[in-house]
């Protein structure tokens, strides 16, 4: 400070800003104050560059000069932010077109001159408001979708996108009737930067491909395609210039990364292929390898396992999974499972229901256990496909084989707990959300310890608290007794240690309390995180449905941070039991 006076800031383990001054020996400590305008309401979120790019109806405006929070709804008017400027649409004409910069959290400088302030309401509509008049635009986003591109389709995404593509044909626009012309050997392949055109073999063209506004690509900065996925989940692309949609399906993938060559500090994709009941399936993981990553210095592994229904991409938006193996120095593998189509074909792309045209939820999830999943049918075997893939990562020096975590969410969760009940000693320890303990494992034994840690709602509606239960009998076991399996199958009968973590939402309607179960020697063997108040969510994620269906969101701590804290330092050295 000054260039005088050397202070110390962290923040302690209940996020309080801490400054240590040395001159008195105090240390100053400092919760967030954040300067909300006062016009915000309570309940809102922030604006970001990212969250405003579209094209926004305005449905009215709040007058502010009124006093009275009265509504005027209009008709005709639009906002398009494209990430630099924000058009301004009356009954389809340009009224104004400015530059719009987001500046100090919620203030919007627009042509250097005008102050706004933007935040989305409770609603989650745009509120836009205008000082000089007083006035807050309401607005909902108003998706435009390109007039070629069919009413039941599903958006590309760069992640989903990733992969090789066989070309089946093409449709003619010019011809006016959706004739399909069928083509053989020819291929697309995207890596998440370049799209490559190939013809029998050989390369045609290599083109930066990137996705902008929801549907266009510029290509080769360019030509603008749109790209789109049907409703039988086939790959879309039109090409202005010609009028043609290529339509393409996921083809075989070669063992391994993408590119060909594993990806540092970067979210990457790669595949590993196997044969089910007569059927070649390339199942698609993805990986991070943090930018620290140093060769011959193998480090941690995180696997992270989507819930029924969902997939990889969800997961990792809910725990935010790479930014965390970034910063905290582990490598994360986040693969996808089987599904099973309507018609009896298998893949495994993170397609959801509609795009496989099944309503049953088990025919999209993990083998968790044989008896309840339709894929194990066909003979998926997820415990061989995980365990390859950790064995892949050790051959290819990445990963310690004494530091392999394995973490997931309801039926991604009671497929880490199977991992740790039938081969416990390749891991050193499991994070389960939202899961108990399977009838088929409840009168199973294990070979090694491995550390434990449980996140539970008390108010989880799919998974409840107290067991999934068919009259007396308990098909998956309640959190208490859960607990009591693993305690009793490694000798432990110590009582918890019992903390309150601090409630740094007040709002969200829960709390979480951490219990820990600690080995004869004092280790930590067991933690559970007791979520009174939580639904059936991953704390520190999305309210991804209802709270009708799911219950509630708990923001008072990350789960992906609850569980790696507490698994960090345990290994599956020594573990085996008597």
């Amino acid at each position: 400070i000054n260039d005088e006076l050397t202070w110390t800031s962290y923040f302690n383990e209940e996020g309080a800003l801490c400054q240590y001054d040395p001159r008195y020996g105090i240390t100053y400590v400092c919760t967030r104050n954040e300067e909300v305008p006062e016009h915000v309401p309570e309940n809102h979120t922030k604006v970001t560059a990212e969250t405003l790019i579209g094209n926004w109806e305005i449905t009215g405006w709040i007058n502010d000069y009124l006093g009275d929070g009265s509504f005027s709804p209009v008709e005709d008017q639009q906002f398009i932010y494209d990430g630099t400027n924000l058009l301004y649409v009356v009954s389809g004409s340009e009224a104004s077109n400015r530059a719009y910069v987001l500046k100090d959290d919620y203030f919007v400088v627009i042509n250097d001159e005008l102050t706004w302030t933007s935040y989305f309401n409770e609603e989650g509509a745009l509120c836009q408001y205008d000082p000089r008049y007083g006035i807050t635009y309401v607005c909902t986003r108003n998706e435009v979708v390109p007039e070629h591109v069919p009413e039941n389709h599903t958006k590309v995404t760069a992640e989903t996108l990733m992969g090789t593509w066989e070309v089946t044909g093409w449709i003619n626009d010019y011809l006016g009737d959706g004739s399909f012309s069928p083509v053989e050997d020819q291929q697309f392949i995207y890596d998440g930067e370049n799209l490559t055109y190939i013809v029998t073999g050989q390369t045609v063209s290599v083109s930066p491909y990137v996705l902008e506004k929801g549907y266009d690509v510029v290509l080769a900065g360019v030509l603008t395609w749109t790209s789109y996925f049907n409703e039988e989940g086939a790959l879309c692309q039109y090409d202005p210039t010609y009028g043609i949609t290529y339509v393409s399906v996921p083809a075989l993938e070669e063992d391994g990364p993408i590119t060909g060559e594993w990806k540092i500090g970067t979210l990457s994709v790669a595949w590993k292929n196997y044969e089910y009941s007569g059927q070649q399936v390339s199942r698609r993981y993805y990986y991070y390898i943090p930018s620290t990553y140093q060769e011959g210095e193998p480090l941690p592994l995180m696997i992270s396992l989507s819930g029924s229904g969902t997939n990889t991409l969800f997961q990792m938006n809910e725990g935010k999974w790479n930014e965390l193996a970034e910063k905290e120095g582990f490598v994360l593998i986040a693969p996808e499972y089987v599904c099973l189509h309507a018609d009896g074909t298998l893949s495994c792309r993170g397609l959801l229901q509609d795009q496989i045209g099944q309503e049953d939820v088990s025919n999209l999830r993990w083998v968790a256990t044989d008896a309840l999943e339709p894929v194990a049918n066909y003979g998926v075997d997820d415990v061989a496909y995980l365990t390859d893939l950790m064995d892949l990562f050790i051959e290819e020096g990445f990963v310690n084989e004494h530091k392999i975590f394995v973490s997931g969410l309801s039926h991604g969760g009671y497929m880490a707990e199977r991992l740790a009940i039938e081969v416990p000693e390749r891991l050193a320890g499991v994070g389960l959300v939202a899961a108990g303990i399977w009838e088929t494992f409840q009168n199973s034994t294990v070979t090694n310890k491995v550390r434990i840690v449980y996140v539970q709602g008390t108010h989880d509606p799919i998974v409840p608290y107290d067991g999934i239960l068919l009259g007396d009998h308990a098909l998956s076991t309640s959190l208490p007794d859960s607990i009591n399996w693993f305690l009793s199958r490694y000798g432990i009968d110590s009582e918890p240690i019992v903390t309150e973590l601090p409630d740094m939402d007040p709002d969200d309607g829960c709390t979480i309390t951490r219990s820990e179960y600690q080995a004869a020697d004092g280790t930590p063997q067991l933690i559970s995180f007791v979520v009174k108040g939580g639904g059936h969510t991953w704390p520190g994620g999305t309210q991804y449905l209802d709270e009708e269906w799911v219950g509630k969101l708990c923001k008072d701590a990350q789960a992906s941070e609850l569980i790696w804290n507490e698994l960090k330092d345990a290994t599956n050295e020594n573990t085996l039991l008597p």
